[in-house]
């Protein structure tokens, strides 16, 4: 029962990058292991989702680095000195 549960980690992630619903293959990942595994493979991918929604998930975190990076920035000095 314990490679069930690494099963059902690596479909549900292998579920999300073939654009199916995870919950559900993890269920069965759960009940028949690593079996699920190649039926996954085989079927065939659907289109993301979402892609605005990564989109702008994306684009959150690239704000928040910058404003983290430009936090850090004092001077004109700390600009040069970091190059």
């Amino acid at each position: 029962m314990g490679w069930n549960l690494v099963a059902m980690v690596l479909v549900g992630i292998l579920a999300l990058l073939f654009g199916r619903g995870p919950l559900r293959w993890i269920f069965l990942a759960f009940i028949f292991g690593f079996w699920v595994v190649p039926i996954l493979a085989f079927l065939p991918s659907r289109r993301f989702k979402y892609p605005g929604e990564a989109a702008s998930l994306i684009e959150y975190f690239q704000v928040r680095s910058m404003r983290r990076a430009l936090a850090k920035v004092d001077s004109v000095e700390d600009l040069l000195s970091a190059s």
